[in-house]
């Protein structure tokens, strides 16, 4: 969502700045399987602009999967 609206945004749109990433060891490559396989599950990533450039704020592992 950006400012609260629903979108849709081409992955390749969207960068990724992994000192956003919260969690101290990055990204969980077995949570990211587990999500490859509930991929109908999942709730959308959050997503901020930063002057022309979209970013990813959460969802780094949803990202990750798709």
């Amino acid at each position: 969502m950006i400012a609260g609206q629903e979108l849709s945004v081409a992955l390749s749109d969207i960068s990724v700045d992994s000192s956003l990433q919260p969690r101290c060891d990055g990204v969980d490559g077995e949570h990211v399987e587990a999500l490859i396989e509930a991929a109908e599950t999942w709730p959308p990533i959050t997503l901020a602009l930063r002057g022309d450039a979209v970013v990813l704020v959460d969802g780094f592992h949803r990202f990750e999967a798709a």
